[in-house]
């Protein structure tokens, strides 16, 4: 807890990742002048000791929905659900739903996402065909690099084809619907919330490591040296591309104990480009 005075509550409740600011209380919610004094009697302890119970906890969050009408603890803990004992899938979506509704919001966000993935190859497929109708446009109305008669003259661009194209990036899909997620969370559950599940609520370590693990397993020492172990195990088979194939989908793999899965795809899949 930290700035708890009689103008300002501004705390974090350890590990529960409970961030509330609450400017001049009596002031913004001059009728909760007793819940606002209880809140402060709840924080008491924390001058004293590091930690609070469960029920303590419990305690606080309560007293702080009870002042500014919503917890602002998001996303929820697990436990608060309190579907500990339900055994059907629906049941607990809906119960998660009806606890906090931009869940609803969120898995339809993914669900999105998921499906999208599906689709890029059509995106890709009205990308080109797009583009050939601009090609065809811009030459019968003289808008190519050559008519335009400058140097450093391009042709135009068709705005519609690069945004089809960008849709048919795969690597890019959940990158996209992250940001109607982001957008939606600010207007459901307020700028500082969003803000602050983003800065300390997700861990990015993982991501970044597998990016970086593949950036190193595609350079070309590791590539080569990959290659020459296969090209030793391939020549057992002749050194036929149905060879290499066997020696790259069996050794390949077994690769990912050692550099991590990401990494032995990556191998994997350029080595299996050459052939």
């Amino acid at each position: 807890a930290r700035n708890v005075t009689d103008d300002t509550l501004h705390f974090k409740v350890f590990d529960r990742d409970v961030h509330v600011v609450v400017n001049n209380p009596e002031t913004d919610f001059p009728e909760k002048t007793g819940e606002i004094a209880a809140l402060k009697t709840l924080l008491a302890p924390l001058w004293e000791r590091e930690t609070l119970s469960d029920e303590q906890q419990d305690a606080v969050l309560a007293a702080v929905a009870s002042i500014t009408g919503e917890s602002k603890q998001f996303p929820p803990e697990l436990r608060s659900y309190g579907d500990q004992e339900m055994t059907s899938i629906l049941a607990i979506l809906k119960n998660r739903i009806e606890k906090q509704p931009f869940n609803l919001i969120a898995s339809l966000l993914f669900l999105g996402a998921v499906l999208h993935t599906f689709f890029t190859h059509k995106f890709r497929h009205i990308a080109h065909v797009l583009e050939e109708r601009h090609k065809q446009r811009i030459r019968a109305e003289g808008r190519t690099a050559e008519a335009k008669g400058y140097e450093g003259a391009q042709d135009d661009v068709s705005f519609k084809s690069s945004l089809f194209h960008f849709l048919g990036e795969v690597e890019a899909v959940f990158g996209i619907w992250v940001i109607p997620l982001f957008v939606l969370m600010v207007m459901r559950v307020g700028k500082d919330s969003a803000i602050h599940y983003l800065d300390h609520t997700v861990s990015y370590i993982e991501p970044i490591f597998v990016v970086v693990i593949m950036a190193i397993s595609a350079t070309r020492p590791v590539l080569n040296l990959a290659e020459a172990v296969m090209r030793k195990l391939a020549s057992l088979g002749g050194g036929s591309t149905v060879a290499w194939w066997f020696s790259i989908l069996t050794l390949g793999p077994l690769l990912g104990s050692f550099i991590t899965e990401p990494g032995a795809m990556t191998i994997c899949a350029s080595l299996l480009a050459k052939q």
